[in-house]
């Protein structure tokens, strides 16, 4: 049997198990917990956060060239709460892949070829500084926000590969959290310029807002690149820039109370996207509809499937997998395309702080009828060490 056959083996019998939402052991590995415990106020800790990775995508090269991902993540820092609802964190984020001793010193979300002449040796290090207070039920967050997979956006939005990836994002963040609503609204600065520079501004500006009803919510989600600035510009400048994304949709969660399945989760979006100045893309603007749904399993198992049927739809931030136009050739596009995926994972914490993750994935896209696929192992290592209590 050859390598497609048995993907296309096991799509077909997962697909007698499930459908899926943003998965729970990306939420256990990359998303942080961002509320504040007024019990804290006045410790001065220590805290470790990392996220070790091995990630072999064997994709095909019309639409996503296949590519590995060895390495690592670490964020150690000092983190202190001078009141019950403020709490400050200053440290270094770096990036580290197996094998390699040069970095490009940018985020690695398609802006690098601004500034990829510029290098540094060893590891790719960036300083970290996060501010979070609490006024009433909103959370106001400066420097580095919490983003990634805390945005909670669809995966054709937003994949979760970036999590191994990019750079932490920083900028500003407003976070809303009532019994019925949820509210998340942020702006990430990607690319400052100072007065003499050539290279663009970049910036994206997110919103997801989700309305919640007992086990249904409704989530409304939007991301806006915009690329621009007054500058002198080089052969790096592209015009100015704003791409769109948004999804509508709705989700419903179901308890199981069995032994061995836990939670049921369905959910439907509409995905929408817009270049509404330049020409990045050669397609000015599509739609598609994201149909998805889970089965958590004990102990700590999912299975996943997932439908996109989309016309021009191009993702800004999401997998490649659902995107008309190709990352590898962009004047390749696939104008009504159909994909569909299917996971196992199977994640576990222990003692709090250290979490384990295995995840296999495959994709059977339309129209070329093409089979991809993907594996990983993961570990994510987050302890706290309390240096002083001051009151």
């Amino acid at each position: 049997m050859s390598y497609k056959s048995f993907f296309a083996s096991l799509l077909l019998h997962s697909c007698l198990f499930a459908m899926g939402a943003w998965a729970q052991m990306d939420s256990l590995l990359f998303v942080r917990q961002y509320g504040l415990d007024s019990t804290a106020r006045g410790k001065l800790a220590v805290e470790v956060d990392n996220v070790t990775f091995f990630q072999d995508n064997e994709y095909d090269r019309s639409r996503v060239v296949g590519y590995t991902l060895p390495g690592l993540w670490i964020q150690p820092k000092v983190t202190y709460q001078p009141l019950g609802n403020l709490k400050v964190e200053a440290g270094v984020h770096s990036l580290i892949y197996f094998g390699k001793t040069k970095y490009p010193t940018v985020a690695y979300q398609d802006i690098g070829a601004w500034k990829g002449r510029d290098y540094m040796e060893g590891a790719h290090v960036l300083p970290y500084f996060r501010a979070n207070m609490r006024i009433g039920k909103t959370h106001w967050v400066l420097g580095n926000i919490y983003g990634g997979l805390n945005h909670r956006l669809v995966e054709p939005l937003y994949s979760p590969e970036l999590g191994l990836t990019c750079d932490p994002e920083a900028g500003l963040q407003m976070l809303v959290d009532m019994k019925h609503w949820h509210q998340d609204v942020w702006v990430n600065w990607q690319s400052f310029i100072f007065r003499n520079d050539t290279h663009q501004e970049a910036f994206t500006f997110g919103g997801n807002s989700e309305l919640r009803f007992g086990r249904l919510t409704i989530p409304v989600q939007a991301v806006v690149q915009h690329r621009g600035g007054e500058i002198q510009v080089d052969s790096a400048h592209v015009g100015v820039q704003t791409l769109i994304n948004g999804a509508v949709g709705v989700r419903y969660e179901q308890p199981v109370a069995t032994s061995w399945l836990k939670r049921l989760t369905l959910e439907a979006d509409g995905l929408y996207y817009l270049q509404q100045s330049g020409h990045m893309y050669p397609l000015d603007n599509g739609y598609g509809i994201f149909a998805k749904a889970l089965l958590d399993f004990a102990p700590g198992i999912r299975f996943k499937l997932a439908y996109l049927k989309s016309k021009d739809f191009v993702s800004l931030f999401g997998n490649g997998q659902y995107s008309s136009v190709s990352c590898s050739d962009r004047s390749t596009t696939f104008r009504n395309a159909q994909t569909v995926s299917t996971a196992i994972e199977y994640s576990r914490t222990f003692a709090g702080c250290y979490t384990f993750g295995a995840r296999a994935e495959a994709y059977y896209f339309t129209p070329n009828s093409a089979v991809d696929c993907n594996f990983g192992v993961y570990m994510k290592i987050n302890p706290k060490f309390i240096i002083k209590k001051f009151f």
